[in-house]
């Protein structure tokens, strides 16, 4: 377990001088069932090994510095002795962190160094007092790393906070999870999010399936909806499939073609607006690329396309 002494608190239960951070037993388990941190004999010497993983992938330049971190509040109710947690205990570090680096292969969670979650943000400078925090690792002899301050935080989160509207339901969930989403893409240089190449054959009938998608509302009770967009977006169409009119119960969305298509690569850019993201009208930023390769036997007949306008005046139409 890890104990942080408190300057100020932004948003939680504020007047506490020090809060006690803490990997529940849940991950310590998932862990040790996985082998993600070795297998140990109790649960405690699980969690032991989990706080050490946190510390020891911390930057050591900037880490130690006072900072801005971002902890999830935990109901008191979870921290029963038997469950084996001790009652100081308020925070723990963000839920889905242990199972991000897992997914995505990084082992930086509550580092200036992340480079999905940046939610340990250390001070610009080592002397205590109002000073701004970095937003990014420092590179060696950077003078242009982007800043906070502590004011500007706190407008900022105030401003995200006026934008929701409690007569929509599910509209502050569709913005948090928005933001988290966000934030788990960073890479300025990645385009999309995946890249997939697909074969068809030419003349091959209106209604061909390209992307097949079966589906469920996972408590949302909404749809999920296709999107598709790219330069030859306007030779496919999407449509959606449910026999009993009940999003919860699994339905079908499907990416097909609107008409054959002619020999060559068509390229289309294709995602998902899952029902959660509808509330507040959020489409996902990156999007995956398909390069649909249209080929023909030998001797395939092809169909032409031409435009009587371009190729003489003699046929031109007025």
């Amino acid at each position: 377990m890890l104990t942080f002494d408190v300057i100020e608190t932004l948003k939680g239960t504020a007047g506490d001088s020090a809060v006690v951070e803490l990997e529940t037993e849940g991950f310590a388990e998932y862990n040790e069932a996985s082998d993600l941190f070795g297998t140990y004999p109790t649960a405690a010497e699980a969690e032991s090994s989990v706080t050490r993983w946190w510390t020891t992938v911390r930057d050591p330049q900037w880490d130690s510095r006072e900072a801005i971190i971002f902890l999830l509040g935990i109901d008191k109710a979870m921290l029963s002795v038997a469950n084996g947690r001790p009652s100081s205990i308020q925070y723990v570090f963000a839920g889905e962190s242990v199972f991000e680096a897992n997914v995505f292969g990084e082992d930086d969670r509550y580092s200036i160094s992340s480079k999905i979650n940046k939610v340990w943000l250390p001070a610009s400078t080592s002397t205590s007092g109002a000073q701004s925090f970095y937003l990014d690792e420092p590179s060696d002899g950077a003078i242009d790393t982007p800043t906070i301050s502590l004011a500007e935080l706190k407008a900022r989160v105030a401003s995200v906070t006026a934008t929701v509207d409690t007569s929509v339901e599910g509209h502050k969930e569709c913005l948090v999870r928005k933001f988290r989403a966000e934030r788990a893409y960073r890479d300025p240089g990645q385009e999309f999010y995946a890249v997939f190449d697909r074969e068809m054959d030419s003349g091959s009938p209106a209604g061909s399936a390209l992307i097949e998608i079966r589906g469920k509302a996972r408590g949302s009770g909404r749809y999920s909806n296709n999107i598709v967009e790219g330069p030859n977006s306007d030779l496919f169409v999407v449509s959606r499939n449910d026999n009993d009119d009940d999003p919860e119960n699994g339905y079908d969305r499907k990416v097909a073609t609107l008409r054959p298509l002619t020999r060559g690569l068509h390229v289309i850019h294709h995602g998902t607006q899952a029902g959660w993201m509808i509330p507040c009208g959020y489409t996902p930023k990156m999007l995956n690329k398909y390069n649909i390769h249209v080929t023909a036997p030998a001797g395939t007949l092809h169909e032409a396309f031409f435009d009587p306008v371009t190729v003489g005046s003699a046929i031109a139409a007025d």
